[in-house]
C-alpha cells in the first residue's frame, strides 16, 4: 500500500504497512488456472471448477479412488488438483532470486465430506507431477471428518500442524529468497482473533534451482489427507484463502 505524503513542500509516495489488506483468492477469476491431471475436480460445477460467494470458494469433486498421488503430505508423484498464477508485486514478477515474504491466511468453510487438505503458498513449477519439481511451501489446513481443524506449515511433501476445536483460522509466513524457500512459522487463532497455538517448519531447501533464476508462482492445492482416502462424487471443500506478499 502507498499513499501521498507532503514533506518539506514535496509530495511523494510512501509505503504504508499498517493493516495491509490481504489479497482474497477467488478461484473463479480468470487470473487462476486449474491444473488437474486426472480430472478429479467437477468442472461442470461453477466456474473453473469452483463457485465463489462471500469470500468462500466451494470446490466439488468427482469420484476419486484412494491414491498416495493425491495426498500433498506424501512424497513422489503428485497428481492432486491445484490452481496457480504467476506471483507478482505491483506487476513485477518475483523470482527465486527475489527476497520476499508471503503471509498466508487460511480459513475452513465448514465442509466435512472427507478427510481433507487445503494448502497455499509459493511454488516453482505448479504444473509438474513431481513434488521435488513443484517445490512448493506455505500454509496448510487439515481436517479429518469429525475431528478438530488443524493449521500448519507445509514444505514440498510434508507438514507440521497444530489443532484445536476453537481454531477459526491460521496464518503462516513463507520466507523465500536467495534461491531458498526458508522456514515457515504458523499461528492459529480463534474467532476473536486470539492466538491459540503455534508451530513452525524448516524447509531445508536451499539452492532450489542451482543458481538459475526462475519465476515463482502462487499455488493453491486441494486433496485428501491420507494415502487411503477416497473422495465421493459430489463431495465438496469450502474455504477462505488470502495472502500478502512483501519484497525486502
Amino acid at each position: 500500500m502507498s499513499k501521498l505524503v507532503l514533506q518539506n513542500g514535496i509530495w511523494s509516495l510512501k509505503n504504508d504497512f499498517l493493516e495491509v489488506e490481504f489479497e482474497v483468492i477467488d478461484l473463479t477469476s480468470s487470473e487462476w488456472t486449474l491444473f488437474d491431471p486426472d480430472g478429479t475436480i467437477d468442472t461442470a460445477f461453477g466456474t473453473n471448477g469452483v463457485s465463489f460467494s462471500n469470500g468462500i470458494n466451494t470446490v466439488q469433486w468427482n469420484a476419486t479412488s484412494a491414491n498416495a498421488h493425491y495426498n500433498w503430505n506424501s512424497s513422489g508423484n503428485m497428481r492432486a488438483p491445484r490452481w496457480y498464477k504467476l506471483l507478482k508485486i505491483d506487476n513485477t514478477q518475483l523470482t527465486t532470486g527475489t527476497h520476499f515474504d508471503m503471509i498466508i491466511r487460511l480459513e475452513h468453510g465448514g465442509a466435512n465430506d472427507f478427510n481433507q487438505i487445503i494448502l497455499l503458498g509459493p511454488a516453482i513449477d505448479p504444473t509438474s507431477t513431481v513434488d521435488t519439481t513443484i517445490l512448493g511451501s506455505g500454509g496448510l489446513f487439515q481436517k479429518l471428518v469429525g475431528g478438530n481443524p488443524q493449521y500448519g506449515s507445509w514444505t514440498v511433501n510434508n507438514s507440521t500442524r497444530v489443532g484445536s476445536a476453537l481454531a477459526d483460522y491460521g496464518k503462516t509466513v513463507a520466507h523465500w529468497g536467495g534461491d531458498s524457500m526458508g522456514s515457515l512459522p504458523t499461528t492459529i487463532f480463534d474467532s476473536s482473533n486470539v492466538a491459540i497455538n503455534s508451530t513452525s517448519r524448516n524447509s531445508g531447501r536451499n539452492a532450489l534451482t542451482a543458481g538459475t533464476t526462475t519465476s515463482v508462482y502462487v499455488m493453491l492445492g486441494l486433496g485428501p489427507s491420507g494415502n487411503t482416502i477416497s473422495v465421493g462424487a459430489g463431495d465438496q471443500q469450502h474455504f477462505k484463502a488470502s495472502f500478502i506478499t512483501l519484497s525486502t
